[in-house]
């Protein structure tokens, strides 16, 4: 389902679909990404109530730390946020503006953990029911025990061998659930500017802002919102190596899905899409790879260094700035530190499970 609020996108729209009826609801979703591109005033549509749940977690520097990398380094700390990641944001705001179809039928979403402990959260808030629930085999303990204990939907598992994308179409398929897609659902997109519209108004304009990548939805709205308010930042996607469909389909220019690889920041494995790429194609500014052990050895800098106790996910952008400290030397930095639901492992049993 396209959900959106802009009056005028929806009138563009809909007139294009008036006008010829083989027009597919891809093209109708990347139709309204290209039309708020063009949208160049601020956008403030996320629901006036969001603040009532989520917090306006702190932007942290550390003087000692940026006189070693020589960089003013900030932390956005949504490893505080309610639920421990960012995707409260994006959640809490679907929930606020779900429909009364949606909400009569009840949803179907699929997750690797964070997101599925936001969404249930927000939705218990607001008593919305999840019918089905599609999960990977092996999501982490911590995060499967919570979604059990506060969540009665049904869950479906898929192996590293089949495609989450083959599930969701069995849902589609046999359910009434309304299948919600948080990358491509522009009121989770809306629900996630709200981040970059904190670090803009605790430090004005800032030189870089580097963010992890996975299905991409956290850097593309963020993207969209700085180039509205700050055009002069540059967006930074981190991705890692092991699973570089962003980092391959940023240079070559088309959506590049075809590596399924592992990596230990699990909150990551999922591919960017078709409409997340397009809006990253033209708004990011670069993305960097980084390794396991650069991952690894960011996860202990963070904690031993820094005192910020993070999950592997949140890491990869530290991986990347400590990977190329050149190139951010001098500069006003911000480092999203996208979640903080992990288990307690050291350093050496990390690199066990990267193997």
């Amino acid at each position: 389902m396209l959900f959106c609020q802009n009056a005028g996108v929806v009138a563009v729209i809909s007139l294009i679909a008036e006008l010829s009826n083989k027009i597919s609801i891809e093209h109708l979703r990347l139709l309204y990404y290209s039309a708020i591109m063009m949208n160049t005033e601020p956008n403030k549509n996320y629901s006036p109530e969001i603040y009532r749940y989520i917090s306006k977690t702190p932007l942290v520097t550390l003087p000692e730390i940026n006189n070693e990398l020589n960089t003013q380094l900030f932390f956005k700390s949504e490893h505080l946020q309610e639920t421990g990641s960012f995707k409260f944001r994006g959640a809490m705001n679907f929930a606020l503006n779900i429909t009364g179809e949606e909400k009569s039928a009840g949803i179907c979403i699929s997750s690797s953990g964070n997101f599925a402990i936001a969404i249930v959260t927000a939705c218990n808030l607001l008593n919305i029911k999840i019918n089905e629930m599609i999960l990977p085999v092996g999501v982490k303990p911590s995060k499967l025990s919570f979604i059990k204990k506060f969540c009665d939907a049904k869950i479906i598992y898929y192996t590293p061998e089949e495609t989450r994308q083959s599930k969701i179409e069995e849902i589609k398929n046999s359910s009434s659930s309304f299948y919600i897609a948080p990358s491509d659902d522009e009121r989770f997109c809306l629900g996630y500017q709200t981040l970059v519209e904190e670090i803009q108004e605790a430090e004005g304009d800032v030189d870089y802002i580097l963010f992890p990548v996975g299905t991409g939805g956290l850097i593309s709205a963020s993207a969209l919102q700085s180039r509205r308010t700050a055009p002069v930042t540059r967006i930074i996607g981190c991705e890692p190596a092991n699973i570089d469909d962003a980092y391959r389909s940023f240079r070559a220019g088309e959506l590049c899905i075809d590596n399924r690889g592992v990596s230990i920041a699990d909150g990551l494995v999922e591919n960017i899409s078709q409409n997340t790429f397009s809006v990253i194609n033209r708004n990011v500014d670069d993305i960097i790879i980084v390794t396991e052990e650069e991952i690894i050895g960011a996860v202990d800098y963070l904690k031993h260094k820094c005192n910020l106790n993070v999950e592997p996910s949140s890491a990869v952008p530290m991986a990347a700035l400590l990977k190329y400290r050149s190139r951010f030397e001098g500069r006003k930095v911000v480092i999203v530190l996208t979640g903080g639901n992990h288990e307690k492992v050291t350093p050496s049993e990390l690199l066990g499970q990267s193997d």
